[in-house]
Protein backbone atom coordinates (compact mmCIF):
# COMPACT_ATOMS: atom_id res chain seq x y z
CA UNK A 1 0.00 0.00 0.00
CA UNK A 2 3.11 2.24 0.96
CA UNK A 3 4.40 1.80 -2.90
CA UNK A 4 0.93 3.13 -5.27
CA UNK A 5 0.36 6.41 -3.23
CA UNK A 6 3.10 8.19 -4.26
CA UNK A 7 2.98 7.19 -7.58
CA UNK A 8 -0.63 8.55 -7.71
CA UNK A 9 0.57 11.94 -6.32
CA UNK A 10 3.03 12.28 -8.70
CA UNK A 11 0.63 12.06 -11.72
CA UNK A 12 -1.73 15.13 -10.28
CA UNK A 13 -0.77 18.64 -10.03
CA UNK A 14 -2.27 20.88 -7.42
CA UNK A 15 -1.39 24.65 -6.84
CA UNK A 16 -0.06 25.49 -2.98
CA UNK A 17 -2.36 27.94 -1.26
CA UNK A 18 -1.03 30.07 1.39
CA UNK A 19 2.84 31.50 1.93
CA UNK A 20 5.13 31.04 4.24
CA UNK A 21 4.52 32.58 8.03
CA UNK A 22 5.56 36.67 7.63
CA UNK A 23 5.18 36.59 3.89
CA UNK A 24 2.38 39.19 2.35
CA UNK A 25 1.27 36.34 -0.45
CA UNK A 26 2.92 38.62 -3.41
CA UNK A 27 6.01 36.72 -4.78
CA UNK A 28 9.61 38.52 -3.56
CA UNK A 29 8.05 40.66 -0.96
CA UNK A 30 7.29 39.42 3.15
CA UNK A 31 7.17 43.44 3.77
CA UNK A 32 5.00 46.23 3.38
CA UNK A 33 7.74 48.26 1.61
CA UNK A 34 8.42 52.58 1.40
CA UNK A 35 6.13 53.41 -2.16
CA UNK A 36 8.81 55.94 -2.41
CA UNK A 37 11.11 52.96 -3.28
CA UNK A 38 8.43 51.56 -6.01
CA UNK A 39 7.51 48.88 -3.69
CA UNK A 40 3.78 48.01 -2.43
CA UNK A 41 1.69 49.03 0.18
CA UNK A 42 -0.72 46.80 2.01
CA UNK A 43 -3.67 48.56 3.82
CA UNK A 44 -5.72 45.95 5.65
CA UNK A 45 -9.44 45.36 4.28
CA UNK A 46 -10.18 44.19 7.75
CA UNK A 47 -9.29 44.98 11.46
CA UNK A 48 -7.13 42.82 13.78
CA UNK A 49 -11.20 42.24 15.30
CA UNK A 50 -12.58 41.45 12.26
CA UNK A 51 -9.47 39.46 10.89
CA UNK A 52 -9.70 37.02 13.94
CA UNK A 53 -13.37 37.09 13.67
CA UNK A 54 -13.42 35.85 9.49
CA UNK A 55 -10.84 33.46 10.83
CA UNK A 56 -13.25 31.69 13.28
CA UNK A 57 -16.07 31.67 10.92
CA UNK A 58 -13.97 29.90 8.41
CA UNK A 59 -12.40 27.87 10.35
CA UNK A 60 -15.83 26.98 11.95
CA UNK A 61 -17.38 25.85 8.49
CA UNK A 62 -15.23 23.35 8.53
CA UNK A 63 -12.13 21.65 7.10
CA UNK A 64 -13.00 19.51 4.11
CA UNK A 65 -13.25 15.35 4.97
CA UNK A 66 -11.95 13.26 1.98
CA UNK A 67 -14.30 11.01 2.44
CA UNK A 68 -17.36 13.13 1.08
CA UNK A 69 -15.42 13.61 -2.76
CA UNK A 70 -14.46 10.05 -2.82
CA UNK A 71 -18.50 8.43 -1.79
CA UNK A 72 -19.75 11.71 -4.85
CA UNK A 73 -17.20 10.12 -7.24
CA UNK A 74 -18.12 6.13 -6.67
CA UNK A 75 -21.79 7.19 -6.31
CA UNK A 76 -21.73 8.73 -9.74
CA UNK A 77 -19.65 5.84 -11.15
CA UNK A 78 -22.36 3.58 -9.75
CA UNK A 79 -25.68 5.34 -10.86
CA UNK A 80 -24.37 6.23 -14.25
CA UNK A 81 -21.66 3.62 -15.97
CA UNK A 82 -22.13 0.96 -18.11
CA UNK A 83 -20.28 -1.58 -19.80
CA UNK A 84 -17.61 0.48 -21.45
CA UNK A 85 -18.68 3.92 -20.23
CA UNK A 86 -16.90 4.32 -18.28
CA UNK A 87 -16.18 0.47 -17.52
CA UNK A 88 -14.23 1.32 -14.43
CA UNK A 89 -13.14 3.96 -11.92
CA UNK A 90 -9.87 4.41 -13.63
CA UNK A 91 -10.95 7.25 -16.52
CA UNK A 92 -8.25 6.68 -19.57
CA UNK A 93 -8.56 10.42 -21.28
CA UNK A 94 -8.24 8.70 -24.62
CA UNK A 95 -11.46 10.72 -26.08
CA UNK A 96 -11.10 14.52 -24.88
CA UNK A 97 -14.73 14.57 -24.88
CA UNK A 98 -15.24 12.08 -22.84
CA UNK A 99 -17.87 9.07 -23.25
CA UNK A 100 -21.68 9.45 -22.85
CA UNK A 101 -23.43 5.97 -20.85
CA UNK A 102 -26.54 4.39 -21.90
CA UNK A 103 -27.81 6.50 -18.43
CA UNK A 104 -27.04 9.45 -19.86
CA UNK A 105 -24.18 10.21 -17.51
CA UNK A 106 -20.91 12.09 -19.41
CA UNK A 107 -17.17 10.69 -18.08
CA UNK A 108 -14.44 12.47 -19.12
CA UNK A 109 -10.04 13.25 -18.16
CA UNK A 110 -8.05 10.79 -16.03
CA UNK A 111 -8.90 9.38 -13.13
CA UNK A 112 -7.64 6.87 -10.79
CA UNK A 113 -8.97 5.39 -7.15
CA UNK A 114 -6.94 2.59 -5.34
CA UNK A 115 -8.68 1.15 -2.24
CA UNK A 116 -6.80 -1.15 0.11
CA UNK A 117 -7.35 -2.44 3.78
CA UNK A 118 -5.92 0.76 5.59
CA UNK A 119 -5.64 3.34 2.69
CA UNK A 120 -7.75 4.60 -0.08
CA UNK A 121 -6.59 7.05 -2.50
CA UNK A 122 -8.37 9.57 -5.26
CA UNK A 123 -6.57 11.37 -7.85
CA UNK A 124 -6.81 12.78 -11.09
CA UNK A 125 -8.24 15.83 -13.50
CA UNK A 126 -11.70 14.98 -14.60
CA UNK A 127 -15.71 15.74 -14.91
CA UNK A 128 -18.49 13.68 -14.30
CA UNK A 129 -21.33 15.42 -15.60
CA UNK A 130 -25.30 14.24 -14.61
CA UNK A 131 -28.26 14.00 -16.77
CA UNK A 132 -29.70 16.97 -15.59
CA UNK A 133 -26.62 18.81 -16.04
CA UNK A 134 -25.05 18.85 -12.46
CA UNK A 135 -21.02 18.56 -12.78
CA UNK A 136 -18.89 17.12 -10.64
CA UNK A 137 -15.19 18.46 -10.95
CA UNK A 138 -11.79 16.62 -9.57
CA UNK A 139 -8.29 17.64 -9.74
CA UNK A 140 -5.74 16.84 -7.63
CA UNK A 141 -5.74 14.32 -5.22
CA UNK A 142 -7.57 12.99 -1.81
CA UNK A 143 -6.42 10.02 0.26
CA UNK A 144 -6.27 8.86 3.72
CA UNK A 145 -3.77 5.92 4.79
CA UNK A 146 -3.66 4.87 8.16
CA UNK A 147 0.34 3.42 9.44
CA UNK A 148 1.82 3.25 12.70
CA UNK A 149 1.87 7.57 13.08
CA UNK A 150 -1.58 7.87 12.64
CA UNK A 151 -4.25 8.36 10.23
CA UNK A 152 -2.14 10.41 7.50
CA UNK A 153 -4.72 12.71 5.29
CA UNK A 154 -3.80 14.55 2.27
CA UNK A 155 -6.31 17.12 -0.17
CA UNK A 156 -5.20 18.93 -3.13
CA UNK A 157 -6.56 20.50 -6.08
CA UNK A 158 -9.83 21.74 -6.63
CA UNK A 159 -13.15 19.31 -6.22
CA UNK A 160 -16.80 20.42 -6.50
CA UNK A 161 -20.12 19.03 -7.06
CA UNK A 162 -23.24 20.70 -7.83
CA UNK A 163 -25.94 20.06 -5.63
CA UNK A 164 -23.30 17.55 -3.74
CA UNK A 165 -23.01 16.72 -0.25
CA UNK A 166 -21.10 18.86 2.20
CA UNK A 167 -18.44 21.13 1.25
CA UNK A 168 -18.75 19.49 -2.35
CA UNK A 169 -21.01 22.41 -3.57
CA UNK A 170 -19.85 25.08 -3.79
CA UNK A 171 -16.46 23.02 -3.37
CA UNK A 172 -13.13 23.54 -1.82
CA UNK A 173 -9.46 24.30 -3.52
CA UNK A 174 -6.07 23.87 -1.63
CA UNK A 175 -3.00 21.67 -0.41
CA UNK A 176 -3.32 20.36 2.33
CA UNK A 177 -2.05 17.85 4.68
CA UNK A 178 -2.78 16.52 8.34
CA UNK A 179 -1.82 13.37 10.76
CA UNK A 180 -4.20 12.13 12.95
CA UNK A 181 -2.78 10.23 15.77
CA UNK A 182 -4.61 9.57 19.49
CA UNK A 183 -2.71 13.43 20.07
CA UNK A 184 -1.84 16.09 18.58
CA UNK A 185 -3.43 16.19 14.98
CA UNK A 186 -1.13 17.95 13.11
CA UNK A 187 -2.34 20.71 10.20
CA UNK A 188 0.24 22.18 7.09
CA UNK A 189 -0.97 23.53 4.33
CA UNK A 190 -3.29 26.08 2.63
CA UNK A 191 -7.35 25.39 1.66
CA UNK A 192 -10.05 27.52 0.53
CA UNK A 193 -12.71 27.01 3.65
CA UNK A 194 -15.83 28.28 1.81
CA UNK A 195 -14.30 31.60 0.60
CA UNK A 196 -11.31 33.27 2.65
CA UNK A 197 -7.78 31.17 2.41
CA UNK A 198 -6.42 29.42 5.34
CA UNK A 199 -3.14 28.47 6.10
CA UNK A 200 -1.61 26.38 8.66
CA UNK A 201 2.16 26.23 9.10
CA UNK A 202 2.74 24.00 12.03
CA UNK A 203 -0.37 23.55 13.61
CA UNK A 204 -0.60 21.52 16.24
CA UNK A 205 -4.04 20.26 18.44
CA UNK A 206 -4.04 18.10 21.00
CA UNK A 207 -6.37 18.00 23.76
CA UNK A 208 -6.83 21.36 25.28
CA UNK A 209 -3.50 22.97 24.13
CA UNK A 210 -2.73 24.40 20.70
CA UNK A 211 0.86 25.43 19.06
CA UNK A 212 1.49 26.60 15.55
CA UNK A 213 0.56 29.69 13.19
CA UNK A 214 -2.41 30.07 11.35
CA UNK A 215 -3.29 32.65 8.71
CA UNK A 216 -6.39 34.50 7.01
CA UNK A 217 -5.85 35.91 3.45
CA UNK A 218 -7.15 39.44 3.25
CA UNK A 219 -9.37 40.65 0.92
CA UNK A 220 -6.39 43.37 -0.19
CA UNK A 221 -4.30 40.37 -0.47
CA UNK A 222 -1.83 40.11 2.35
CA UNK A 223 -1.79 38.17 5.20
CA UNK A 224 -3.21 38.09 8.77
CA UNK A 225 -0.49 35.62 10.83
CA UNK A 226 -1.52 34.59 14.36
CA UNK A 227 1.31 32.66 16.51
CA UNK A 228 -0.52 30.61 18.85
CA UNK A 229 0.02 29.75 22.55
CA UNK A 230 -1.81 27.03 24.02
CA UNK A 231 -5.03 28.43 24.61
CA UNK A 232 -5.07 29.49 21.06
CA UNK A 233 -4.48 33.10 20.98
CA UNK A 234 -1.49 35.30 20.22
CA UNK A 235 -1.04 38.79 18.51
CA UNK A 236 -1.99 39.30 15.24
CA UNK A 237 0.94 40.25 12.35
CA UNK A 238 -0.25 42.30 9.10
CA UNK A 239 2.66 42.51 6.55
CA UNK A 240 4.98 44.41 8.96
CA UNK A 241 2.44 45.50 11.88
CA UNK A 242 1.65 43.82 14.83
CA UNK A 243 -2.08 44.84 16.35
CA UNK A 244 -3.55 43.38 19.40
CA UNK A 245 -3.84 40.17 20.78
CA UNK A 246 -6.81 37.97 18.89
CA UNK A 247 -7.93 34.22 19.91
CA UNK A 248 -9.24 31.57 17.65
CA UNK A 249 -10.93 28.17 18.76
CA UNK A 250 -9.47 25.64 16.91
CA UNK A 251 -9.82 23.03 19.08
CA UNK A 252 -13.64 22.56 18.19
CA UNK A 253 -13.21 22.20 14.94
CA UNK A 254 -10.65 20.25 14.65
CA UNK A 255 -12.00 17.36 17.01
CA UNK A 256 -15.60 17.70 14.80
CA UNK A 257 -13.26 17.29 11.60
CA UNK A 258 -11.33 14.34 13.41
CA UNK A 259 -14.13 12.54 14.52
CA UNK A 260 -15.99 12.84 10.82
CA UNK A 261 -13.05 11.54 8.91
CA UNK A 262 -14.05 7.61 8.82
CA UNK A 263 -17.74 8.68 7.76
Amino acid sequence: MSVWIPLLLACTRAPVYGPAYGDTGVEGSDTASDPADGGLVFEPTWTATEAVTELQAALDAGLPKPAVARDSFLGLIADGQDDTCPGTTDFDGANPLGCTSEAGYVYAGISQYLDGDDSWALGGDFEIREPEGQLFHGAGHVFLHQDPDGLKVEFSGSWSHDEGEGWLDPGRSGMFAAVVASMPTDLDGGLDLGGPFVHFDGVSVKAAETAGVVGIRDPAGAWWWVELDDEGCGELRFAEETHEVGCVDLIGPVDIWVAGLDE
